[in-house]
């Protein structure tokens, strides 16, 4: 039981440094700058006692396997007002381009375009 246990975490926290690894090298050249943030929670409550956390900007320092337990699915269920989990932003000559991460497709998905595309269903919606 403990080796199953011990294999599954290190199956975690490989899968998740290479995921995101990969998914920065399909959005960002290697002439761009960028700041990638993890959001870390140090308090989780109820109440007034509410969220409070940080980012992190060492993604490869994070173990997963209690961050998908502890930020992610506990943060989902108590925190009312939360941010994303892992948010990118390219630090570009015009504008900057931010992302976050998203766990239904397994990448990092543009914030602007993907706000202007739940408004444009909405507003089909409300047509019919």
């Amino acid at each position: 039981m403990f080796f199953i246990v011990c294999v599954f975490t290190i199956f975690i926290e490989i899968g998740m440094r290479l995921t995101i690894w990969q998914s920065i090298k399909t959005i960002i050249s290697d002439k761009d700058k960028y700041t990638l943030n993890v959001t870390l929670y140090d308090r989780i409550g109820f109440g007034s006692v509410g969220c409070t956390g940080y980012d992190e900007a060492n993604y490869l320092a994070i173990p997963y396997s209690i961050w998908l337990v502890k930020d992610v699915f506990l943060a989902n269920f108590i925190c009312q007002y939360r941010s994303e989990h892992i948010s990118i932003r390219i630090i570009g000559d015009q504008r900057d381009i931010n992302y976050h991460w998203s766990f239904k497709q397994w990448r990092f998905i543009d914030t602007d375009k993907e706000i202007q595309e739940k408004n444009h269903e909405q507003y089909i919606q409300q047509e019919k």
